[in-house]
């Protein structure tokens, strides 16, 4: 949960989120089934927090040596 006074940040469809990341929705999807994307379930709706997007963005990113 949020601390008081920090406002929400909009969730993220997985259209968006495979736009933002230059993915298929339907590999977007097949990250959230197998628990690789954290996203939020509800009533059939998908939608993926921008901070979990972040964290999945950076968890993947690779420096050369």
């Amino acid at each position: 949960m949020k601390p008081k006074g920090e406002p929400l940040q909009a969730l993220l469809t997985p259209a968006q989120a495979a736009e933002i990341l230059n993915m298929s929705v339907k590999t977007i999807r097949r990250r959230i089934d197998a628990g690789k994307l954290p996203a939020i379930h509800d009533e059939g709706l998908v939608r993926i927090d921008q901070t979990d997007l972040r964290q999945y963005i950076a968890d993947r990113r690779r420096t050369r040596p």
